[in-house]
């Protein structure tokens, strides 16, 4: 009979989390077709150009750690450049990042059924609109990385070090450090963790997270005397050590002060959070009150959950996309409470699966009208028309243009490349590492970069963007050679207004076709509906 409930049990658990995977597939299906934000297509355009020969951060030059452009570039060799690679990077993490949930409470906790709840929630809020977080972005993978490290660290054993296990730990741990920096804050956290919820056996918990830290600093060691090797030590050092001290004061602020923005009404409850910063205050409130009564293993969720805090408000730009980094949390949180009142002899599964249903009807309350709107209109949403008239604009001149016609985007919009089947002219895929004020140390090296492409390589038609135009100094040098040897023969409404220029003794033919363009682009009245 016992072992007929647990087969009952268990097959009950694999049919709903395979209906959750298959709804998570159905969501992200829904924003196939979204124009794709800039920050993934410089991803995949750099990960395309490395398997092409070129080299990372001098060729290159972005401001993340390897492990994106590897990624997309791996991606993008098996499925192409686009839509589909972008989905399927997606919803990889997605997927990923649910299945660590359930291992995170099947494992050591012996909550499976806490573990489907968290991973029912995460489906319900992995995708929000607002936070952006339908898109294959850093913070999702290091979502992915980080849960599945706790699940590990939670497994490791008390009576020995349990080498295997550790040696996980650390790897997830640096993988996640090589999509972005900040990473590192949530590990070194949890490892605290570690020490305070194992300190009756502390000698084979520092060793544990003494070997997952070996691992994180060998794979940064490794890294770094990879471009030694190769000659390139210094761009390494000056791209990811010395830039990013500086990328979280290009705002006017300072660490400290980051960190305190990041406690303020504007940023912690700004619209795109709404009432997951109200859930996060509660949960922050009972983990607390959890520690206070003597809970220690709670000390794991108060780790992830500063951590978290830090590598949100760290940077300084408070971007929606970070947010996406608390969606974790918030369903590691219900998946404890619903531990707690386990422990508690709470009765069960009664109350804990209406405390369970009541928290899932909450987030499917935020998220199920999100999906009214179609994937253009998540776009618009979120980035109002920036990349739907990119994509407009780089569809109609793809039409209009010959084969051996090139483009060159003055801005970063590289999804109007990739609409108009094009490829960027420069390899500096962002340009505004050319303003001084954003670039910063490594603005100097970026214009040489795109100067020299360009010169090498002249485009026949220049799209100026609005939007970076209005950052740009008046003696910005690539600003003045593009002036120098382009004419603006047209210009196309759009986020902030397009600029369509050619060279200066181009082909009437040429001219007359980019005239004439402004009339094939769709204005936002004249775009395909969004609801």
């Amino acid at each position: 009979m016992a072992v007929a409930a647990f087969d009952r049990g268990r097959i009950a658990r694999l049919v709903l989390l395979l209906a959750l995977a298959a709804l998570l597939v159905a969501m992200r299906g829904h924003t196939l077709g979204e124009p794709i934000q800039r920050d993934l297509l410089i991803y995949a355009f750099i990960g395309e150009g490395l398997l092409e020969g070129g080299t990372l951060y001098d060729d290159w030059i972005d401001l993340k750690p390897p492990g994106p452009y590897v990624l997309f570039g791996a991606a993008g060799a098996l499925l192409g450049v686009g839509h589909v690679q972008m989905f399927v990077l997606g919803l990889a993490a997605a997927l990923a990042t649910m299945a660590g949930l359930q291992r995170l409470f099947a494992g050591s906790l012996e909550a499976p059924w806490a573990g489907v709840a968290a991973a029912a929630l995460w489906v319900a809020i992995g995708s929000d609109l607002l936070l952006q977080a339908n898109e294959p972005n850093t913070e999702a993978f290091i979502n992915a990385f980080l849960v599945w490290a706790l699940a590990l660290m939670l497994g490791l054993p008390h009576d020995r070090v349990g080498w295997a296990g550790a040696l996980g730990v650390g790897v997830l741990f640096a993988i996640a450090t090589t999509f972005k920096h900040v990473a590192i804050v949530p590990a070194v956290l949890l490892c605290l963790a570690h020490l305070i919820v194992r300190r009756e056996t502390l000698p084979r918990a520092f060793a544990q997270c003494a070997i997952a830290g070996t691992v994180v600093v060998a794979t940064w060691l490794a890294m770094a005397g990879w471009f030694a090797v190769h000659r390139r030590f210094d761009v390494f050092w000056e791209t990811l050590v010395l830039y990013p001290a500086e990328y979280g004061t290009v705002t006017g602020r300072t660490l400290g002060a980051n960190l305190l923005a990041g406690l303020s009404h504007e940023h912690f409850f700004d619209p795109a959070m709404g009432a997951y910063a109200w859930a996060l205050v509660a949960l922050a409130a009972v983990t607390i009150a959890g520690l206070v009564a003597g809970r220690r293993e709670w000390a794991y969720l108060a780790a992830f959950l500063a951590g978290t805090f830090v590598a949100v408000a760290a940077p300084g730009w408070f971007f929606p996309h970070y947010d996406q980094l608390w969606l974790p949390a918030l369903a590691i949180g219900l998946g404890v409470g619903l531990v707690e009142l386990r422990d508690r002899r709470v009765p069960w599964p009664g109350l804990a699966a209406g405390a369970a249903a009541l928290v899932l009807a909450a987030g499917l309350g935020r998220s199920a009208p999100q999906y009214r709107l179609d994937a253009r209109a998540w776009s618009e949403t979120k980035y109002q028309t920036i990349f739907t008239s990119a994509e407009d604009l780089g569809r109609a001149l793809g039409e209009i243009l010959r084969e051996d016609e090139r483009i060159h985007v003055h801005g970063v919009l590289p999804n109007l490349y990739l609409a108009a089947g094009r490829r960027p002219m420069t390899h500096v895929a962002n340009l505004w590492f050319t303003l001084p004020d954003y670039g910063r140390r490594l603005a100097p090296r970026a214009t040489a970069t795109a100067l020299a492409d360009l010169e090498r390589a002249p485009p026949d038609v220049v799209v100026f963007d609005g939007f970076t135009a209005s950052f740009e100094p008046k003696d910005l040098p690539l600003r003045a050679w593009l002036d120098r040897h382009y004419r603006v023969v047209a210009e196309v409404p759009g986020h902030a207004g397009f600029a369509l220029a050619v060279r200066q003794d181009a082909d009437p033919d040429l001219v007359a076709r980019i005239e004439a363009l402004p009339s094939r682009v769709p204005t936002s009245a004249d775009a395909a509906p969004t609801r």
